[in-house]
């Protein structure tokens, strides 16, 4: 696999690492990217390139610290992490030219906006790590010692249905497009062909049908 990405949305580094140890065992990414989201609501993550270079740095020394005593940290030492700055008000292009988006530090508003964003464009995984052990208070919960889950949001029950969902109506708009396209174009050509004048009131029967689907497909979209 090509790229993966995490998002920055936690000072926290153990949080990181052990996302970045989890995409490394299941997905193997030549590259990660850490994504610094920056706006106006006073987000944490380092603007300059100085500072988000300072922290990718202490993405490896922890990654090695740790990959010591396990083999999982220590091979996802040796990938190579780059910083990348996406905008706060774009969020969107955060699913942009990578093959696994890591969600686990971000708020669940933003992680739901991701999963809509990758089911509609088909692509990318968006993962979460998921520890299947409680934190004790005693030990960190670590990759090769704690059972985990590193979930795909997008092929859970629920994100199929939405799939299947965006699959049909995009197929119901082709449909519609395509045949008033061909109706569009027998109706200017019965200036020249008389016979096919019955095609100006297809085109309205056609139009008015596609203008009613669009209704429908507005106000189910807008109710779920």
């Amino acid at each position: 696999m090509g790229t993966g990405r995490v998002i920055f949305f936690s000072p926290r580094v153990d949080a990181y690492v052990d996302a970045i140890a989890a995409m490394v065992q299941q997905h193997k990414p030549e590259r990660i990217e850490i994504a610094f989201l920056y706006g106006n609501d006073g987000s944490t993550a380092p603007h300059r390139g100085k500072e988000q270079s300072a922290f990718i740095q202490e993405l490896h020394q922890k990654l090695a610290e740790i990959g010591a005593a396990a083999q999982p940290y220590r091979e996802a030492e040796s990938i190579e992490l780059l910083p990348r700055s996406f905008s706060q008000e774009r969020t969107a292009d955060l699913i942009q030219g990578v093959d696994v988006l890591d969600v686990t530090t971000v708020p669940k508003k933003l992680s739901v906006e991701m999963v809509a964003a990758s089911l509609q464009a088909g692509a990318p995984r968006v993962c979460a790590l998921h520890w299947l052990s409680r934190f004790d208070g005693k030990r960190q919960l670590r990759i090769s010692h704690d059972p985990y889950d590193y979930v795909d949001l997008t092929r859970l029950e629920q994100a199929v249905a939405l799939r299947r969902s965006y699959a049909a109506r995009a197929g119901l708009l082709l449909g519609m497009g395509g045949s008033i396209f061909v109706v569009a174009a027998l109706s200017i050509l019965a200036r020249w062909f008389p016979s096919l004048a019955v095609a100006n009131e297809v085109l309205v029967a056609v139009s008015v049908a596609a203008g009613f689907a669009g209704l429908y497909l507005a106000v189910r979209g807008g109710g779920k």
